[in-house]
């Protein structure tokens, strides 16, 4: 087996190439990190390797190429970053395949559809199936929620949001969130106290003091 010639660096296998492969991530290079990654999955691919260790390959895969692609979006180059979210959706297929009871690939390609696309529809049955199989998270609820919102089902989004609240009392997005549901609705006075409740839990972020203070200059 000829090896994997990277940065002068010799990967002679799966290991090295995922080791590899997280020095890159670390610095958010995402490019090489794909690539090394790939030959990750080139030499698992020839071990016998269980089928659940290849789906995680995958799934970090699709996750580099999600944030390559992304990268791309906010550069402006549409193209490229539709070119990089259809290898992202054909990793996160590889890993569902592979390993369908695992939550992260069911979760990335929902975040995936929804945030970076804004499939919405497309991504609650994804959202879904993440929550059934990781029913403790707080941050699967709150963007299901997101995109309960976008598809107008307002009385889910709040389901989801307070149930997101109830898991992680500290999830200042979803108190944000149900501000923000109350505002539009004309609530200013309800909008203000979640407000309050998201700037009292991260005082640093300025954005949830800028909707606070929107709030009641409504009120």
């Amino acid at each position: 087996m000829w090896p994997f010639v990277r940065r002068k660096k010799i990967i002679n296998s799966a290991d090295d190439a995922i080791a590899e492969a997280s020095r890159f991530s670390e610095h958010n290079k995402w490019r090489k990190a794909y690539d090394v990654h790939g030959e990750a999955i080139r030499q698992m691919s020839l071990s016998a390797t269980p089928s659940k260790g290849l789906a995680r390959l995958y799934y970090e895969r699709a996750v580099m190429a999600q944030n390559i692609g992304t990268d791309a979006r906010n550069s402006g180059n549409r193209a490229a970053s539709e070119d990089w979210y259809a290898k992202s959706h054909q990793d996160y297929d590889l890993a569902l395949e592979r390993d369908p009871s695992d939550w992260r690939p069911w979760f990335g390609k929902a975040n995936l559809l929804a945030r970076d696309q804004l499939h919405f529809r497309e991504a609650l049955p994804y959202y879904d199936k993440a929550a059934e199989l990781n029913p403790q998270d707080a941050g699967i609820l709150n963007n299901r929620g997101l995109t309960n919102v976008a598809l107008g089902d307002i009385d889910g989004a709040l389901r989801d949001f307070k149930t997101a609240i109830a898991l992680e009392p500290s999830s200042a997005d979803a108190y944000s969130n149900i501000g923000t549901i109350h505002y539009v609705q004309g609530r200013f006075g309800e909008a203000a106290a979640w407000y309050e409740k998201a700037a009292a839990l991260n005082p640093l972020d300025p954005e949830y003091r800028q909707y606070l203070e929107d709030a009641r200059n409504k009120m």
